[in-house]
């Protein structure tokens, strides 16, 4: 129990690093664990709320800290966003520009020439944010220094995708961006609140609380109980849908719903999946479906399926969280229930992919909507949770996940759950041969893969997946039971819905609208520039690593007649560890993974003693240049000349044959790499994005 107001305190990040206070991180914490996703999307809301609100306050979550003895604040939980909020203002101390330096005068990193923050009983810790502090050189490749880079690149990429100053980003952050500090009570057991705290939560998750509201709406017991077994169903990103419903009894749910091979949705509407549930499930009579209710049965979701099947681990992870997957239900739903022709675009503009907005979003379609005919509210609701389990089971079937395999190397994999022999087992979605294994894909299953995880790794953060959005649209729209996508239709759409992403958006001065490019109609697609602008190439003026990303899938999925005019000409010589036919088992390897930094091949900073010289700027900066790679390899290349650059990666990817980067193979394959081989190497690459335009669509 709190006891006072001093226990709960509202601070600003200007209050929260003025130098007064002493923060330490427990040895029960655990390490520090933040990576791009998470420190990208804090920054980003930041900017965010700093654009659309920039005179009002910002809470960005709680600090819960036990006031030991010694007056300084343990951190029970939030150690995550402390560390990087201490990380971040390390990166704006250190800054070169100094316009808005006066306005950090009143923050410290330091307290009596000591760390305001540190970590107990990890000396490495605390030693490396000490050298960062002071801007000192730390070769550790611990946590925070990773975090310390990131936070220093993403921080300049969102700034600059996002027009804002840094003065502006700076002023807001530390006047309007709030933290709220709790003290719990002396005599807590700590170990056991972590504990508590990291286990289940109290905090209500937004999600929790729309479930509630959903519920409200509906009178009948039966449509409360089946709408409460859609949305925990769906809720459940990581396994698939048909794990979350009974075989057991004479009822079997999973079979009436899935059909006996569980392949398809075979109930149409919602009606039809509330028949399809047990007695048991049903049978709920009285039970009032109030917010707290709905946590308890959280707790416990589940108990009933007690299958063998459903018992097992699963092992794959999804690209989005379910309340940002809720998002992308809503604007489907909207679209296809609206009676406009083009699917309300104002409405749809208010609804961000985002889950910050969750229930603004929802409050918006389900109780402002000018459009949608909500007068049956009820009817309305249940069409949402049908439209929410449709997208789920095309999700599973037809989205890629993360899969940690035997050998601990982790890879994308796209599958069906499917009921054989009267055994659950997962086939490839789109296999020749209706197997698990990838040997036998076919060509249109490594391409959807290579095309699904291309946008993902462009855009790894949960939310503004618009190409998810795309994707999941295209599925809906164009099947009946949820089981009879064409693969190369759905490949074209693919590579479409890419297309418009890189010429109509992130290569031209007039982008397009995302919505316009994921649902116009074939006849209002939007016109592709015929040129490429050779300024929107250069470093720092690529919008996207989709660019680079989609040039990959060009090159790996190119004819073999294409090699010869993408390999080095006759004006320059090709290295002798690159032979021609290396290239085919390098395209068949090649896999998209998480790259973020883009790399100079030739040096921004050549060493004298390695013989480069400095070359024209426009050179240096050019495509044919540049290489999209893991921020952990740049930052071990540095400024390292070609011929080190390419040895470390001789020994790291010639053996095996799998690439980061299917155009750095390309350029690691001439002999050597001199201005001559940056312009041959940059107008193929130019080349072979034009062909890609020049090629009829029928899109």
């Amino acid at each position: 129990m709190i006891n006072n107001s001093n226990d709960v305190k509202e601070l600003t990040i200007e209050d929260l690093f003025n130098g007064t206070d002493h923060y330490l991180i427990p040895p029960y914490q655990r390490n520090y664990a933040w990576r791009e996703p998470e420190i990208g999307q804090l920054i980003q809301d930041i900017i965010d709320q700093s654009k659309s609100s920039a005179e009002k306050n910002y809470y960005i979550g709680t600090l819960v800290t036990y006031r030991r003895s010694d007056c300084k604040y343990e951190v029970i939980d939030g150690q995550q966003r402390l560390t990087t909020l201490s990380l971040l203002m390390i990166v704006l101390h250190h800054d070169r520009d100094k316009k808005y330096q006066d306005a950090l005068t009143k923050c410290s990193l330091k307290n009596n020439q000591k760390l305001i923050l540190e970590f107990a009983s990890r000396r490495k810790s605390t030693d490396t944010l000490l050298a960062l502090s002071s801007n000192s050189e730390s070769n550790t490749k611990c946590g925070l220094k990773s975090g310390y880079d990131i936070c220093e690149r993403v921080l300049s990429q969102r700034l600059k995708d996002s027009v804002i100053e840094i003065e502006a980003f700076v002023k807001f952050l530390l006047k309007n961006v709030n933290i709220i500090r709790v003290i719990v009570p002396k005599d807590t057991d700590l170990n056991h609140y972590f504990e508590i705290m990291n286990n289940r939560g109290e905090q209500l998750e937004k999600h929790e609380i729309l479930k509630a509201r959903f519920m409200e709406k509906l009178t009948c017991t039966r449509d409360k109980s089946t709408f409460a077994k859609i949305w925990d169903a769906c809720a459940n990103m990581d396994r698939y849908l048909q794990y979350e419903f009974s075989v057991k009894g004479p009822n079997n749910e999973r079979n009436k719903i899935f059909g006996d091979d569980w392949s398809r949705l075979a109930c149409t509407d919602f009606d039809q999946v509330k028949h399809a549930l047990s007695e048991s499930e049903n049978t709920t009579a009285g039970t009032k479906f109030t917010i707290n209710n709905i946590i308890t049965k959280n707790d416990s979701k589940n108990s009933t399926n007690s299958d063998k099947d459903n018992l097992a681990s699963e092992r794959f992870s999804s690209v989005v969280n379910f309340p940002n997957f809720l998002l992308h239900a809503l604007r489907i739903f909207v679209k296809t229930s609206s009676s406009t022709e083009d699917g309300d675009a104002k409405l749809m503009s208010e609804i961000p992919l985002d889950d910050k907005r969750l229930l603004d979003s929802f409050d918006v379609v389900f109780f402002k909507s000018t459009v949608l005919d909500i007068h049956n509210l009820q009817n309305f609701v249940k069409n949402f949770a049908h439209t929410l389990l449709r997208c789920k089971f095309l999700f599973d079937k037809y989205i890629i996940k993360r899969e940690v395999k035997d050998s601990g190397v982790d890879g994308w994999e796209l599958k069906s759950l499917m009921n054989i022999s009267s055994s659950a087992r997962y086939n490839n979605t789109f296999s020749e041969k209706n197997n698990e294994t990838s040997e036998d894909d076919s060509p249109e299953q490594r391409n959807i893969i290579l095309l699904l995880s291309m946008f993902h790794v462009s855009a790894p953060a949960m939310l503004y997946k618009y190409w998810l959005n795309g994707a999941l649209y295209y599925l809906l729209t164009n099947s009946k039971n949820c089981n009879d996508i064409n693969p190369t239709d759905y490949k074209d759409y693919l590579q479409s819905l890419a297309r418009k992403f890189v010429f109509g958006r992130y290569l031209t001065y007039n982008p397009d609208n995302y919505d316009n490019m994921i649902y116009q109609t074939t006849a209002d697609r939007p016109h592709f520039n015929e040129k490429v602008s050779d300024d929107l190439l250069q470093y720092d003026n690529i919008k996207n690593n989709l660019v680079f990303n989609y040039l990959d899938y060009l090159l790996c999925t190119s004819g073999d007649e294409n090699i010869l005019n993408i390999c080095p000409g006759n004006e320059v010589s090709l290295d002798e560890k690159y032979e021609i036919k290396n290239y085919q088992e390098v395209k068949k390897k090649f896999i998209f993974t998480f790259r973020s930094s883009v790399e100079h091949y030739y040096s921004q900073k050549p060493n004298e003693e390695t013989g480069e010289k400095v070359i024209d700027e426009k050179l240096l900066h050019c495509f044919g240049n540049l290489c999209l790679i893991a921020h952990e390899q740049n930052s071990s290349l540095n400024n390292n000349g070609t011929k080190s650059k390419k040895d470390r990666y001789n020994k790291k990817h010639l053996t095996d044959k799998k690439p980061d980067s299917m155009k750095q193979y390309l350029m690691m394959s001439y002999s050597k790499w001199d201005k001559d081989s940056i312009t041959d190497h940059h107008e193929k690459m130019i080349n072979i994005l034009k062909s890609d335009l020049m090629i009829p669509h029928d899109e």
